[in-house]
């Protein structure tokens, strides 16, 4: 059995993670439930082990998971990715309550413990491909309700128009939101409830369905609304309330569909879904069916273990001696963390302005026909400043345009996707060159479009994407800044260590055929002249 002070410890090599784990995921708007959720999760826990009797013999299964987690605490903060933050939490807490509890105890706390998993970050990105399904999803089905009552519009992607106004469906408005928290709140009511695994399932998947349609009718009824009077309803707090109380109903119909399955389920003595406990074994204890009325089979239950007092073991001193190592290899990279290399500021008042004229009106051919500054509201799908240019040669037009600020390499296939075109990503970056780029093959119906761009810090450095950042890379730099070899960045830079604002350079051309390679070609040698062009600019003198 492991001593106290190895889970005191323990639990104190978790909290680092942690810590980097609820920055990270307080600004996502989709899991800033998670506070409720851990708070919920303790309370299941306590109200399932409260009664259970303590195991007096420890269990090898228990060590291995605590060296797990001991691993996968390490790997987080060397990398330092939320992704497997929580992960190594329930690896941890299964540990701890395997090696308490014994196997009896495990079972009745897994199902509590997994609900963690609702508040785990999606690898690679797939946070962003879930909100933008979910907000073509809510688009499509917003329109066909106001197809419905004969409301005159076009959706153009993410983006419904009407004869007054334009309505970007953003992410909180996807259902992103509400899809997290619905899932998370019916996991809990039903574990309160002691449901079985299939009712669960069956109520986490009803869920979904009314998440869909209410975030679907709540777009819609924002498009009529702010159409006839009622603009306070598309952004401010009356907007949030609205997104509330859309919260608050889907949930309310998930829970009366679960109500009628009671009612249906009370004709046999054993709920269809199985919420009669059964005869079964595990590990130390027996049950009986309890619905029936059962007493418990004295030659079933589990064999009374006396507590003896547990012994000092040289894997609870070699289990301390590394966690406190993890301790302080942890503290300090979280510190140099916490301090500066997540400061993310983006005000781009003090940055030099760009003028029509940093790009000549002839480039090879292409011919510059118009110029124009755009500012954008925090709500648009796009930058919030951008400089455009436009140029044309032969059946081809060029947008040019110079955006900003952003905190971190920004995927352009998320916008363009966004406005109903079908854009293949692709990366051409070395370790060293600082000539990388990005560039998206995009279609959508009787037309073709490609698009090239990059970022720079506002020092001129090349901006890479997260995940052309080796982990090993990563790696070996977080373990120079934990040891005090490497220094901790200072002045506003984000997780890469790059200066901030950071803004992108891109050139979209389209056409109504397909872009030829001798086209693509002559493209992708425009973007590298007006990129070398841009970056000798004012904006990016050190």
């Amino acid at each position: 059995m492991f001593s106290n002070l190895l889970l005191i410890i323990a639990a104190c090599a978790q909290l680092p993670i942690l810590l980097m784990y609820s920055r990270v995921m307080w600004n996502k708007g989709h899991y800033q439930f998670f506070p409720l959720l851990f708070c919920a999760v303790a309370w299941l826990l306590y109200d399932r082990l409260s009664k259970q009797k303590k195991s007096a013999k420890g269990n090898w299964l228990a060590v291995a998971l605590l060296v797990l987690n001991l691993f996968f605490v390490f790997l987080s903060i060397a990398v330092y990715t939320p992704v497997s933050v929580i992960p190594t939490l329930i690896i941890f807490l299964c540990a701890v309550v395997l090696d308490r509890y014994g196997f009896s105890g495990f079972w009745l706390a897994l199902p509590v413990i997994a609900i963690l998993l609702f508040v785990t970050k999606l690898p690679t990105g797939r946070d962003l491909f879930v909100i933008n399904e979910l907000q073509f999803l809510a688009s499509q089905l917003a329109s066909w309700i106001l197809d419905s009552f004969s409301i005159i519009h076009f959706r153009e992607g993410v983006i419904l128009v009407t004869e007054k106004n334009q309505f970007f469906t953003e992410e909180a408005c996807s259902g992103i939101r509400s899809l997290f928290s619905t899932l998370a709140a019916v996991g809990i009511y039903g574990l309160s409830r002691k449901y079985s695994a299939s009712r669960q399932i069956f109520n986490l998947l009803q869920s979904i369905v009314w998440v869909i349609a209410g975030n679907a009718i709540r777009v819609a009824s924002v498009v009529y609304l702010a159409d006839h009077g009622f603009e306070q309803f598309s952004q401010g707090t009356l907007h949030e309330m609205f997104g509330l109380v859309t919260f608050i109903g889907i949930f309310g119909v998930t829970l009366s569909v679960d109500r009628v399955i009671d009612i249906f389920a009370r004709g046999s003595k054993l709920s269809a879904y199985g919420e009669s406990y059964r005869e079964t074994a595990y590990g130390d204890v027996a049950y009986r069916d309890i619905a029936k009325g059962e007493k418990p089979d004295p030659k079933l239950q589990a064999t009374e273990i006396k507590p003896e007092a547990p012994k000092s073991k040289p894997v609870n001193f070699a289990l301390i001696g590394l966690y406190v190592v993890l301790i302080l290899f942890s503290t300090r990279l979280t510190y140099a963390k916490w301090n500066n290399f997540d400061r993310v500021r983006l005000d781009i008042s003090e940055l030099a302005p760009i003028q029509e004229s940093l790009l000549p009106t002839v480039i090879d051919q292409w011919k510059l026909t118009n110029f124009e500054m755009a500012e954008r509201g925090d709500e648009s799908l796009f930058a919030p400043e951008s400089y455009i240019w436009y140029y044309e040669r032969g059946n081809l037009a060029a947008t040019v345009s110079f955006d900003a600020p952003y905190p971190e390499f920004h995927d352009l296939a998320f916008c363009y996707r966004g406005i109903g075109w079908e854009a293949d990503l692709k990366h051409s970056y070395t370790d060293e060159a600082e000539d990388g780029m990005s560039w998206l093959e995009m279609q959508k119906p009787d037309q073709f479009g490609v698009v090239y761009f990059a970022g720079y810090t506002k020092d001129g450095k090349l901006a890479r994407p997260a995940n052309e950042f080796s982990p090993t890379t990563r790696f070996y730099r977080n373990i120079e800044l934990a040891t005090g070899r490497l220094a901790i960045p200072k002045g506003d830079v984000n997780r890469n260590g790059e200066a901030l604002p950071i803004s992108q350079i891109q050139i979209l051309v389209q056409s109504a055929s397909p872009i030829t390679e001798e086209e693509t070609a002559e493209i992708e040698s425009l973007f590298n002249f007006v990129r070398n062009q841009i970056l000798l600019s004012p904006r990016f003198a050190n």
